[in-house]
Parts: structure tokens; sequence; C-alpha cells
């Protein structure tokens, strides 16, 4: 809980009830004028550690650069999440370790790649049409999971449609395959996604590529998210 001491111009006393030996100001929560107030009176004295917040919080994530004009220092936002070498290295170790993946998992592959094919006529590769970085849109690789007559399938059930449009997911779905169920439980329908980081559409680690009518959905700030390279695993997939 937090507790409301009293104001600006009771805070020495606040201070020496206490023994406050450092102030950390929010300085969205005070105005100009009370933030030199507290510097003129604590800022060369020694008893006192005055700490300012930037009101930067939301940026902490993005790479700033700073300035000095005329003594004053200035904050930008850097427009690329990575430059120059970083980009360099982190390409490199995009495509090593793909490489090297893919060549541990060929056996998997192939042997993924018949059992799709032989539980159900269709493709084994199923294309899905996903936005990528500044909204470049691609199509991301899968292992296919559905059966190819699965819209008709939904189009036969009114009762199943509607609960995908309620649930946007559904827990027993007669579109997915026999060994659909176990590609999905285990995430190896992504596998194929290696591809995808060779064809540089995507990286290893990344926010996971959104799909078209979602982005319609996104507010500005929402968008920051395809600022960097779509991947293949990230923070949501390994916290499950």
């Amino acid at each position: 809980n937090l507790y409301v001491l009293g104001r600006l111009p009771s805070l020495d006393e606040k201070r020496q009830q206490y023994g406050v030996n450092e102030l950390i100001v929010a300085v969205s929560a005070v105005s100009r004028d009370g933030v030199l107030v507290l510097f003129r009176h604590y800022g060369t004295g020694g008893e006192v550690n005055v700490r300012m917040s930037s009101g930067l919080f939301e940026l902490l994530t993005t790479p700033l650069d700073v300035q000095e004009l005329a003594y004053v220092p200035l904050v930008g936002v850097s427009k690329a999440r990575l430059t120059g070498l970083e980009v360099l290295l982190k390409t490199a170790l995009d495509y090593t370790a793909t490489m090297i993946g893919l060549l541990i998992l060929s056996p998997l592959f192939v042997s993924l790649a018949l059992i799709v094919k032989l539980d159900s006529p269709g493709p084994i590769l199923y294309r899905r049409r996903v936005m990528g970085m500044n909204g470049r849109q691609f199509d991301a690789l899968k292992f296919r999971t559905m059966r190819v007559d699965g819209d008709a399938i939904l189009a036969a059930n009114p009762a199943l449609q509607a609960r995908l449009a309620r649930e946007q997911k559904l827990k027993d779905d007669p579109r997915i395959t026999r060994i659909g169920h176990v590609l999905r439980k285990f995430s190896l329908d992504e596998l194929p996604q290696l591809l995808n980081v060779l064809k540089g559409d995507m990286s290893l680690v990344g926010p996971r590529p959104c799909l078209p009518f979602e982005w319609d959905h996104y507010e500005d700030w929402h968008k920051r998210r395809l600022s960097v390279m779509p991947g293949c695993t990230g923070m949501w997939q390994v916290a499950g």
C-alpha cells in the first residue's frame, strides 16, 4: 500500500520525522517550479540524495541517443532497434544456427513430412499469410495440421462456427488431423519456419508474426511489435 504523508511544503518536516536520506522525484507529478525548489533546497547539501524519474519508462526497451545542444542534454529515440554491427551479428547468428539446426533436424523433417502426407490427403506444408517487419507480408510455413476439407466441415456445422467466433480456437477441432494434434502439442508444426529464417523473413528469436486481420485492429502503439523481425520463438513461447 502507498500512503500520502503530506504535500511539498511539509516535505522537510516529514524528511526529518522519518529520517529520509534519499528523495525520488516523479517529474510527472511535480511542477517544474516544484522540481527547482527541491533541487535548490536539497541538491547542494550532503544530507539528502535527490533522484528524478525520467518519465521515459516506456522507452527503456528502445535505443536512445543523447546529444547536447547549447549545454542542454536532448534525448532522441532511434527509429531502428538494431543498427550496424548489431544487425550483422544477429543475422550471422540466425543463419549459422538455422543451418546447423536444419542439418541436425533433417531426419525429423523428412519423417514428419512423410507422416503428414500419409496421414491425410493434401500438401505437406501450409502457407499462412502473416505480417512481417514494418508491415511487410509474407507466407509463414508450417506442417499442415488440418484437413483440406476443413472449410466444408466448418460450413456444415453452424454451432461450431459460432463457438469458433466466440472463442477464437476450438479445443476439440474436428478439422485437425490425427498427426496434427501431436504436431501442435509439441509445436513441431512450426519447424518449417526455419526456412523462413533462411529466406530473411523471420529471425530465430522475436515476437510471433501477427495475422493481417489482427494488424487491422492494432492501435498505433501496438504496431511497435512490427518494428523488429518476427521470430520462430520468443518470450511468449518459453514463458507459456
